[in-house]
């Protein structure tokens, strides 16, 4: 069905957020240079934000260094107003589009946008097929429980560059689509018969060029070819798709590829669908203006004089967009296949609320009843022009939130019932976001994203606002984000140094996935996932703090950790020579640091079933899974402090001394004072003094911080490096530049998947985090441009060698990190610490 985009008023906007089934939230997600930015132009264009002639500027670039190609941190979000032609009872309807970045270091950006949206809609190049990054995006909606919807891209490109066969065209769509299946299938936080699978026969499958605005589904052609075969439309979709072979000889439809003459019969989606396009284009291209005239004839399209007139290229644009305009494309699919707020919720509430399902605030939500409590949800803040304040950028999932309410903040931290992590406080005013700018509104109904102004003090994005004591909080995002690299921060002029850490902080409201903390010589430091995402970072920080800073190169974080038992049990004195303690620190099983890092075992589990899943998984004592004091660092770090003890007095009385200094020594560790990671320490035994004013934390924190350190010390430490995985497209030709560069930087090949079809191979890697420095930069040079590395963190690797072995890499980098970090050049031996 063709849409017809409504140019639309701020009050118009207003008027259509009271109709939640009318409403369409999603979020567009795309791997890098897949083309995001060209469709959602088209979009902005159709909907008369931007002037057709500005398609191609990448509007959706609010920023320099996206330009640049580098991750952004600030989501745009687009309030899109439409009619369908249909003869509905109400055909206007109102979309919420979020586009999140496409760079891989930006994953938690994209978790944010998940949240408030009810569906994706997923971008993949027809070209390059679905990457490993474009899985990765894939999965993280899918674990939303959001409906995901598909458009291959670029498939001008097919015709125009690469000359595709149209039957090897159609068996590269088939795999991609069986592939994101496949994921849909494993990943989907949804149950069985809920789950949305793709299918091109039912509509949420697209064609497109995004950069020529033109795109198509299967059904713009059947309901051509039902008139004219005289078929119904429905049995023209099963024909046009599949092994459905169109006999020309015979005038008729067969499932056999071979004829009763022995010819080969073609596809009927390659003969009725791909041949038309490519005739078109081979007409435009070779400016054959009498054979275009008989195929627009046809067609129905009448060309000006002014567009007979065009280039070649712009000709072929020109037609096609009369033909198949995308924005018809995929409005019709959002509007078909993205379930409205109340549906949506409907199905997502057990996977948001933290409370009881049968409460009022439960049934508020799943109803998406405006006229319930008000719950919302905070998902990301986002920078303003207005008195360097913060703008909350959340959704509203139930209730009706309006400028001077009072409400309740909640954050993540907060517990049902108690009075602590919370505060009341009044809206001071909402917006709806455009974009570029925010448009002021009074009040927001259940079911649609808004900003909520200055309230930056007091709220940070996964925080729930609500009107009702009752009500329990949402769902707070995880993600699997490891700050990997980190930068120094330095002022220029030491006054504005109060500004600087203003900034930093307001930075980290922004980024979640950005660190801030201060080293021990005073020094700020910042930390990001990657590279570029420290690139991004920095040049935000530059536009909230305004005063001059130097930034110094990025450097690489590891972790310290040990690859055997302690050679003997360990034993410290306290400073009055009272206590001791005995300690031994042993090695993590396969897994155990991924699991807790991943979520799936952490501090506030169910001691019988985490002790359950330790014990079957893990090979755990049962009685010693329940004894577990601490994880660490800061409380769910993927270490473990346990009490191995037999009837020893006084351990409840000192427990929270001993994973007082648990945390600071795995924040710390002894080698080069990075994290600690995949060790579990044992306490085998404690002396304590009779007399509680000896046995204070004064004594027991220093004494059990040595005892650890000596411990860890014991059992051969090693550092931790962390890996990416290295995924690149390229040409036959280039594959052997590309290994070589992955061999001179301690990386490794793991994967060659050749695609003879289209002539290009793509390659997978392991790369050292600290050897990637420069890395993209020379492969697209090397490369001529040919080629982009897509570097997504995959796992944490034990370096080989000894640290103490001088000569070694080790050794050499843990010298050059405690020499950053200001501490003794020696490298610690056991003696200092027993």
């Amino acid at each position: 069905e063709n849409m017809q985009m409504v140019y639309f008023t701020p009050d118009q906007l207003r008027l259509m957020m009271d109709k939640p089934n009318n409403i369409r939230n999603l979020s567009v997600i795309a791997s890098l240079d897949h083309g995001k930015s060209c469709l959602i132009d088209q979009l902005l264009a159709a909907a008369g934000i931007i002037l057709r002639e500005l398609t191609n500027i990448r509007y959706t670039n609010t920023r320099c260094d996206k330009e640049d190609r580098t991750p952004y941190i600030r989501p745009s979000s687009w309030l899109l107003h439409f009619e369908v032609p249909e003869a509905l009872i109400e055909r206007a309807f109102l979309i919420n589009l979020i586009d999140s970045s496409s760079h891989f270091d930006s994953s938690c950006q994209l978790a944010t946008s998940l949240r408030i949206s009810d569906g994706a809609l997923v971008i993949i190049d027809v070209i390059e097929g679905a990457l490993t990054h474009s899985i990765d995006l894939l999965r993280q909606s899918l674990a939303e429980g959001i409906t995901p919807i598909l458009t291959l891209n670029k498939l001008d490109r097919a015709f125009l560059e690469l000359q595709i066969d149209g039957e090897q065209l159609y068996q590269t769509c088939f795999d991609i689509i069986d592939q994101v299946n496949n994921n849909i299938d494993m990943y989907s936080g949804l149950d069985a018969v809920e789950k949305t699978f793709l299918s091109v026969k039912k509509g949420n499958v697209a064609f497109s060029s995004g950069l020529q605005g033109w795109g198509f589904t299967l059904s713009k052609f059947a309901r051509i070819y039902a008139i004219k075969f005289g078929v119904d439309e429905a049995k023209m979709i099963d024909r046009l798709w599949g092994n459905s072979y169109y006999d020309s000889a015979n005038k008729r439809w067969t499932s056999n590829p071979i004829s009763a003459s022995g010819e080969h019969l073609p596809r009927g989606f390659c003969k009725f669908i791909l041949e038309p396009i490519s005739q078109i284009c081979n007409a435009c291209m070779q400016n054959d203006m009498e054979k275009l005239d008989k195929y627009l004839a046809v067609l129905g399209i009448t060309l000006t004089s002014q567009d007979r007139d065009l280039q070649p290229k712009y000709l072929l644009k020109c037609v096609m967009q009369k033909w198949l305009p995308i924005s018809d494309t995929i409005l019709s699919m959002i509007v078909h296949h993205i379930p409205s707020p109340n549906h949506a919720q409907y199905h997502r509430v057990q996977n948001l609320y933290t409370g009881p399902m049968d409460d009022d605030t439960a049934k508020s939500i799943r109803m998406c009843d405006p006229e319930g409590p008000l719950v919302m949800y905070i998902s990301k803040m986002v920078p303003s022009s207005y008195r360097d304040r913060l703008l909350a950028f959340g959704r509203v999932f139930s209730g009706t939130i309006f400028a001077g309410q009072k409400v309740r903040i909640l954050s993540s931290k907060y517990e049902f019932g108690k009075m602590k992590d919370v505060v009341i406080k009044n809206i001071p005013g909402l917006g709806m976001p455009m974009g570029r700018s925010v448009e002021s509104v009074e009040s927001v109904p259940a079911g649609n994203i808004c900003a909520v102004f200055a309230m930056d003090s007091h709220v940070v994005a996964t925080t729930t606002l609500t009107s009702e004591e009752h009500s329990h909080p949402l769902v707070s995002i995880k993600t699997s984000v490891h700050p990997i690299m980190e930068v120094s921060v330095e002022i220029k002029h030491p006054a504005d140094l109060p500004r600087l850490i203003e900034g930093l902080r307001r930075l980290c409201k922004v980024d979640p996935s950005v660190q801030s903390r201060t080293d021990d010589t005073g020094m700020q430091m910042l930390c990001g996932v990657g590279e570029h995402h420290l690139r991004a970072s920095i040049s935000e920080l530059e536009s909230l703090v305004n005063v001059p800073f130097i930034a110094s190169d990025p450097f690489v974080r590891f972790k310290e950790t040990v690859i055997s038992e302690s050679s003997h049990v360990c034993m410290t004195k306290s400073p009055n020579k009272h206590n001791r303690i005995y300690v031994t620190a042993v090695p993590f099983a396969d897994g155990l640091a991924d699991a807790i890092e991943s979520g799936i075992i952490n501090h506030s589990d169910d001691p019988k079933v985490r002790g359950q899943l330790l014990s079957e998984k893990y090979d755990w004592d049962l009685l010693e899974t329940k004894r577990i004091w601490s994880f660490g660092p800061s409380n769910n770090g993927p270490n473990l402090c346990v009490d191995v003890t037999h009837g020893v007095c006084y351990m409840n009385e000192i427990r929270d001394s001993v994973c007082a200094a648990f945390q600071w020594t795995t924040l710390e560790g002894a080698l080069t004072g990075e994290n600690m990671r995949g060790i579990r320490f044992n306490i085998h035994d404690v002396v304590l003094h009779s007399d509680a004013i000896h046995r204070g934390g004064g004594q027991i924190i220093p004494t059990a911080r040595r005892a650890f350190y000596a411990a860890q010390i014991a059992s051969e430490t090693r550092l931790m490096e962390p890996i990416y995985l290295v995924e690149m497209l390229c040409r036959g030709n280039d594959v052997k530049t590309i290994i070589n560069i992955i061999n001179t930087r301690r990386g490794q090949v793991i994967e060659q998947i050749q695609k003879p079809e289209r002539s290009i191979v793509i390659v997978k890697a392991h790369l050292p985090v600290v050897e990637s420095m420069g890395f993209c930069d020379q492969v697209r040079a090397e490369t001529l441009g040919h080629v982009f590395p897509q570097c997504v963190f995959d796992h944490w690797n034990i370096m080989a060698g000894n640290p103490w072995q001088e000569g070694g890499t080790q050794f050499r980098i843990a010298s050059e990190i405690r020499k950053r970090k200001g501490m003794s050049p020696e490298l610690p031996i056991l003696s200092n610490y027993e």
